[in-house]
């Protein structure tokens, strides 16, 4: 579906520039996308995963066709609309299409700008767009090429306790291959690389804790507005807001998708700091034991002590009653953190019709 909002045509000098929300899954990546998107001069995408769907094809052409990328996110797009019943992203065809005519030479970096402020996310007006903020977790992986696409791109890190993701992600009915033991091994691993990158380039990235930016809320957005040189807004801190008026006016197609109702609906709340610490009571004394293997030497980097310290019997014991999930876990981490986008695209997008059946 082609949206008619339309915006000035951008050129070199004013396309905005491109940064990433990155983490784990189930950390708070979306809310942070929702507060950046409460702003007018940001821009915060979806999981669209553009940047290193075609990374392989096009980013080291220094002329890209624009007809043969436009007829390839066409395919990519209808793939991913496929079997939904609200176009959340609202991809403005039309003008994308125009738009990527125009850049001669049109390089890589300059068309994922293009594709993504070409979205008019949840209907919003794109005008007064400074910054673009890509939401991609699953990008902490491909660090190395997004600096060398984007050499002055910053990286927000959603961060929170690996007890509380692996929480979530069992109440989760979203995605059924990363299942919660997955999240483990990538939280461990993330929150590893991304503890490296940070010390050697202290200044590109931002460490954005779920439950400092639920409990100290409009401070920690102040900051973030900073390390993003835009300005401060107040409707930041009320993200819900635009949330419940877009609700409102998609109460039909909603209601024909239980799974996005729930989604929309839990994020038309204000936020609920005594969420933060629900694993307490949702996760079993095992449960807690088998996280606390699999993250605790690197959660305790960042405050997360462990509260079931177990002798070693009990330990081997966790590990046996979730040996097949971590049977399962090992190798599906590593197919999506080192293979998935090298892959052809034409495999990538029958992985992702088959998953959506």
């Amino acid at each position: 579906m082609t949206t008619t909002t339309t915006q000035p045509q951008p050129n070199h000098t004013t396309l905005p520039q491109l940064h990433f929300i990155i983490g784990i899954g189930r950390s708070g990546t979306t809310l942070i996308n929702q507060i950046l998107n409460a702003n007018p001069h940001c821009l915060s995408t979806p999981e669209t995963k553009f940047v290193m769907t075609f990374y392989s094809k096009y980013a080291h052409q220094t002329a890209i066709n624009p007809d043969e990328l436009f007829q390839d996110i066409r395919t990519y797009y209808h793939t991913l609309r496929k079997d939904k019943q609200i176009d959340i992203w609202k991809l403005n065809y039309t003008q994308l299409q125009q738009q990527l005519q125009q850049y001669k030479p049109l390089n890589y970096a300059n068309a994922c700008r293009l594709f993504l402020l070409n979205m008019y996310y949840l209907e919003r007006s794109n005008d007064q767009v400074r910054c673009i903020a890509d939401k991609n977790p699953s990008y902490v992986s491909y660090l190395p090429q997004l600096l060398q696409l984007f050499p002055d791109a910053k990286f927000i890190i959603s961060l929170r306790d690996y007890r509380a993701v692996f929480n979530s992600s069992q109440q989760s009915k979203g995605n059924p291959i990363i299942t919660p033991t997955v999240r483990l091994l990538r939280w461990r691993e993330h929150f590893n690389i991304l503890s490296q990158y940070t010390q050697a380039m202290p200044d590109r990235f931002f460490w954005l804790p779920y439950e400092k930016l639920v409990h100290d809320n409009e401070n920690k957005i102040r900051q973030l507005c900073l390390f993003l040189q835009i300005p401060f807004d107040t409707q930041m801190s009320q993200s819900h807001e635009p949330i419940k008026h877009w609700i409102a006016t998609h109460t039909n197609e909603l209601a024909n998708n239980p799974r996005q109702q729930k989604k929309w609906t839990d994020l038309s709340r204000p936020i609920n700091p005594m969420r933060s610490e629900s694993w307490r009571q949702n996760l079993s004394p095992s449960q807690i034991i088998f996280a606390e293997l699999i993250c605790g030497n690197i959660g305790q980097q960042f405050g997360y002590i462990p509260t079931q310290p177990a002798k070693l019997p009990q330990q081997i014991i966790s590990l046996l009653r979730h040996l097949p999930a971590l049977i399962y876990a090992l190798p599906i981490y590593w197919f999506f953190a080192r293979y998935y986008f090298w892959l052809p695209i034409r495999w990538r997008l029958a992985i992702i019709a088959r998953l959506k059946h």
